[in-house]
């Protein structure tokens, strides 16, 4: 289920996650960034931490959206492939 952040402040949100997750995968661009976070110690049957993936979009203003030009785009796709391909890895390795 996907959880979003309203108006919370996402710099609040990373410093919780940096204290209970480890990021294992970045990526920063000017208009958005996104995390891949696993919990620091593994409670697999013990609590709710999971692994998350946070997406955070920086606005300018109070726009409620954002545009990318196709060159963005293709930015955009290739960093959420190589996270996609990490959890592959991962997954086969069943580290998470």
């Amino acid at each position: 289920m996907a959880l979003s952040l309203g108006s919370m402040d996402a710099d609040v949100v990373l410093k919780h996650l940096e204290s209970t997750h480890e990021f294992v995968y970045m990526v920063r661009r000017s208009s958005y960034e996104f995390v891949f976070a696993v919990p620091k110690i593994p409670h697999e049957f013990l609590s709710d931490e999971r692994p998350v993936f946070l997406i955070h979009f920086k606005p300018e203003g109070h726009m409620q959206g954002f545009i990318l030009n196709p060159e963005e785009l293709e930015d955009f796709h290739a960093g959420l492939d190589q996270l996609m391909e990490y959890m592959r890895r991962e997954r086969k390795a069943h580290l998470i």
